[in-house]
């Protein structure tokens, strides 16, 4: 609960005025909800009865008197429609607000994530949670928080004019609040355990069928397509268990509020004849008592559903929340906004994993400015890790420092550093966008020239030119429309064109033959010239060019040299050499 209140005093906050017309406009609703029923009064003991007509100088007769009373409840209705609206179109301007605000906030945090946490989450969860919890926070307040306020406020109203009708009657009304208050206490608790596993199991079936998509190609080839749809089924059906069960709940809270009431009910009418037939309550009062019993009956419901909708929606602001507290956020408190020196220097560097296990061992290496740097190694020796703690993907080691120029990484603005690196990453998977969008995605404002020539040093523009509208072709998700070589070169023309001072390239030719990589590696040669480039590769003529070789076994360095060098004096550096 501190977290949800939390969320609300910060996302309400910019809502105050907004909140404080919801509120004046509340007020107005209730005054006409209950002086609505005073009609009937005057018109079954005044009109119908034998009740004299109040105001005699101005009415002649009943029948202009009934015509006056009937004027007075369309008006009163009318108005108590238009303050409704007024009310409700207001609720909904807030709660569009606030959704707005809190999608906002989660998607910025999701941004902020680093890559080490990703890789130990499943990516469908928070998907689901944007998707659906971001909803959360405004059906709380305003199927859950206002009508609590508003019920209650009615609830006062309705029962200080039931106290002036009759005592008697009214204290037996409110006898049944203590079972109410029960059954909704006794309930509440069920629903809350019961929304958290619904929740967390309709996560795991989205998180199961994005997973499911993304890999189709590859369970269609092994032929797992039953096997993947048992366990679908078993996950589906949890989850819609778990949803029947919660609907359970909430239809029995219902029965057993409906129970209550109908006891309520029977006693308050019987007790009521037994008063009229006594001539200690005329048949008008008995009769708008029982209206605004009603009236009353309605709001106590509404709390006792909001109070249920309430716990509903907390459980998932609360799940939302993780975005914004979340530990593996990249914390920006740098403040240096300037790179002279592009010298990076790793000094008794660790990385843990997320369960405690080490990544990286004392990693100690500089790599020069202006310099060729390639780290080698067996895959899952760290090389990915060790690049990807230079731009804050992953955001601190364990302990150790990392130093560009004379200053820690942690000490520069976070948009800084990574303005100053062109990154081409393993992974190839795209943007569903078009390619001229694709590439010009880290420098927006380039030229169509400029685009066209970086296309031409990644050998991009030869294929790009062959597709249908060239390049405004969309590719797909992730890049489906387009071949492993095709992806890699479009993202080594999106880091060519942002031309900055530092090139990050893990693993940049994996997927090409053997021509396009002599061609690409020249146009390497030529954007990174004098630019601090770091390069992840076991090609054997990107690392004899190399001015420093990084050699990395089990997450740490077993050598550094020159390739020529390290040839004549690391067995390990030859058996990978070897390898590859």
């Amino acid at each position: 609960m501190k977290t949800v209140n939390r969320v609300l005093l910060r996302d309400l906050r910019p809502q105050i005025p907004r909140l404080f017309l919801v509120f004046v406009l509340m007020m107005a609703t209730t005054v006409f909800e209950a002086i609505s029923p005073l009609p009937f009064k005057y018109l079954i003991d005044n009109v119908l009865g034998d009740d004299p007509i109040p105001f005699v100088n101005f009415f002649h007769n009943k029948m202009t008197f009934g015509f006056f009373v009937v004027f007075i409840f369309f008006f009163v209705m009318l108005m108590s429609h238009i303050v409704q609206y007024m009310y409700s179109l207001s609720v909904k301007k807030v709660t569009t607000a606030i959704i707005y605000q809190f999608s906002q906030t989660a998607f910025e945090s999701l941004q902020k994530l680093n890559i080490g946490f990703y890789r130990t989450q499943e990516i469908g969860d928070y998907i689901y949670r944007l998707g659906n919890d971001v909803l959360a926070l405004g059906t709380l307040i305003e199927e859950g928080i206002l009508p609590i306020f508003t019920s209650l406020l009615f609830v006062l109203a309705m029962t200080s004019i039931l106290f002036f009708i009759n005592v008697d009657l009214t204290i037996l009304s409110l006898m049944a609040m203590p079972f109410l208050v029960f059954g909704l206490y006794f309930f509440n608790k069920r629903i809350v355990s019961t929304t958290q596993r619904s929740e967390r199991w309709n996560s795991a079936v989205f998180s199961f069928i994005q997973e499911a998509l993304s890999q189709l190609r590859i369970i269609q080839a092994f032929s797992r397509e039953k096997t993947e749809l048992t366990e679908f089924k078993q996950k589906m059906r949890l989850s819609l268990e778990n949803d029947l069960k919660l609907e359970k709940l909430n239809l029995l809270l219902g029965l057993f509020i409906g129970a209550v009431i109908a006891v309520s009910y029977s006693l308050i009418i019987g007790y009521g004849l037994s008063l009229v037939m006594n001539n200690e309550l005329s048949t008008g009062l008995l009769i708008i008592f029982i209206f605004y019993l009603d009236d009353l009956t309605n709001p106590i419901l509404s709390i006792i559903y909001a109070v249920s909708t309430f716990k509903e929606n907390a459980v998932k602001v609360e799940r939302m929340n993780d975005f914004f507290e979340a530990k593996s956020q990249t914390k920006n408190t740098g403040v240096l906004t300037e790179v002279t020196d592009t010298t990076i220097d790793f000094e008794h560097v660790n990385l843990l994993s997320k369960e405690g296990l080490p990544i990286l061992r004392d990693i100690s290496v500089k790599f020069p400015a202006g310099k060729l740097s390639v780290i080698v190694g067996v895959s899952g020796s760290g090389k990915s890790s060790i690049v990807s703690l230079i731009p804050r993907l992953i955001d601190e080691p364990s302990c150790g420092k990392m130093l560009l120029g004379e200053h820690q990484l942690q000490e520069y603005d976070i948009q800084t550093i990574r303005q100053n690196i062109s990154l081409v990453p393993q992974d190839s998977n795209l943007f569903n966008d078009t390619i001229y969008n694709i590439i010009t995605f880290g420098r927006p404002d380039s030229t169509e020239e400029d685009v066209r020539h970086a296309a031409r040093l990644a050998c991009a523009d030869a294929f790009i030119e062959r597709l249908p509208r060239g390049y405004h072709f969309r590719v797909g998700d992730g890049g489906n429309y387009l071949s492993g070589g095709q992806r890699q070169r479009l993202m080594l023309a999106r880091a060519f064109l942002k031309d900055a001072q530092i090139y990050i390239f893990d693993e940049p030719m994996s997927a090409l033959d053997l021509r396009t990589r002599q061609q690409i590696w020249e146009s390497i040669g030529k954007v990174t010239k004098g630019k601090t480039t770091i390069i992840v590769s076991n090609v054997l003529d990107v690392i004899s060019e190399a001015d420093l070789v990084v050699v990395v076994d089990k997450g740490k360095i077993v050598d550094t040299g020159k390739h020529m060098d390290l040839r004549k004096k690391s067995n390990f550096y030859n058996l990978i050499l070897h390898e590859y």
